[in-house]
């Protein structure tokens, strides 16, 4: 119901950054709005960017993840001050968010770049590392550079990526496995109310679908897509891999991910948790 007035509201609502207009609640009401009784007004027309809205509204930033962090959303999609997060359910029964962390848009086409989103070292939190400017379906730069000094607690303290091409292969020294475990773990990324999918769920949702190459991975529910890799300073296999993170972890150096291609994915993988992949949030 959440993606059905998120929906409705993208598509019926003018949007206009220095718009002021008001509506009342009645109205707002039978447009469709998912008000209470204390929202009397809402600026219905007034956008701006995700990083202009948290600092206006003092917003949750964790709730407003499912937004790209130049994508202009609209004031008419928040309730009591949080994002509403477009879902969707899955034959799975499992109810998703509909895009890739940082994505700003479902995707169109599964080497869609406004659907790409962020690529994240296994465990971080939303600290900068993360951001990449996409600017093709087959390139993009990182926001943030590169640093070789590891990180001896769960917050790094910069937007750097840290590289660590030995082992254990981690960002973190003592690399710590225990980050991104449930909603309330540790570093997590996704809104509030949503978190990683473990390798088993996000295994279900490649069988549902029968998922075994990019086609078909964008061809299901999901419309996975294909921003390839972080690996240290450069982006790789843009446009032609996909590869997601789950919480669930491999051994002392890895975490299991789902990856696809052209003509395969895969069954059983897992990454370096110094290497920079999508997430898809799954909700608790």
């Amino acid at each position: 119901m959440k993606k059905y007035l998120f929906l409705l509201l993208a598509t019926t609502i003018a949007c206009s950054q220095d718009s002021n207009e008001m509506v009342s609640f009645t109205q707002a009401q039978s447009l469709g709005f998912p008000l209470n009784s204390g929202q009397s007004n809402i600026n219905s027309n007034q956008c701006m960017t995700k990083d202009a809205a948290l600092a206006k509204y003092n917003l949750d930033a964790n709730a407003m993840n499912g937004y790209g962090n130049n994508q202009l959303v609209p004031r008419s999609s928040w309730v009591n001050g949080v994002a509403v997060i477009p879902t969707i359910t899955s034959g799975t029964g499992r109810i998703w968010m509909d895009r890739n962390l940082g994505a700003s848009r479902v995707a169109t086409s599964q080497n869609d770049f406004l659907a790409y989103g962020d690529l994240y070292q296994w465990g971080r939190a939303n600290d900068g590392h993360q951001l990449i400017n996409w600017s093709s379906s087959t390139s993009g730069t990182p926001a943030n550079g590169t640093t070789t000094t590891l990180a001896s607690t769960n917050t790094p303290g910069n937007s750097l990526y840290i590289i660590n091409n030995s082992s254990p292969y981690d960002w973190r020294s003592p690399a710590n496995a225990n980050l991104w475990q449930g909603v309330n773990g540790t570093n997590n990324p996704c809104p509030s109310g949503f978190r990683l999918p473990t390798a088993t769920e996000i295994s279900n949702e490649f069988t549902y679908y029968s998922i075994n190459n990019a086609s078909s991975a964008y061809a299901s529910i999901h419309k996975f897509v294909t921003p390839g890799a972080r690996i240290n300073a450069s982006l790789n296999s843009v446009g032609t891999y996909g590869y997601y993170w789950t919480s669930s972890v491999q051994g002392g150096t890895g975490a299991f991910i789902k990856n696809f291609n052209s003509s395969a994915a895969s069954t059983d993988s897992y990454g370096q948790r110094y290497l920079g992949f999508s997430c898809r949030c799954i909700k608790d």
